[in-house]
């Protein structure tokens, strides 16, 4: 699946291959899904929003991450 990885250190977006099992949204949270980063498998209502992976349209919604790759990206956002 295609998506965009915004990178903060050029300012733009780099095309991104998603794992097969990331997710975008869920009615399920119990739904097991991978992580859209680090790909490791995580309850979909333990996930967090991706501030950089987000879908390859004008919207730009975000990809479910685990928290630790949310981390990540909280970080790298602020430097």
């Amino acid at each position: 699946m295609k998506a965009k990885k915004w990178n903060y250190k050029t300012r733009k977006y780099e095309p991104f291959v998603l794992p097969s099992n990331a997710c975008l949204l869920s009615e399920d949270m119990e739904q097991i899904i991978q992580c859209a980063n680090c790909e490791k498998e995580i309850k979909f209502g333990e996930c967090y929003t991706s501030l950089t992976i987000h879908t390859d349209n004008i919207l730009a919604f975000g990809y479910a991450v685990c928290e630790d790759c949310y981390e990540v990206e909280r970080k790298e956002k602020q430097s």
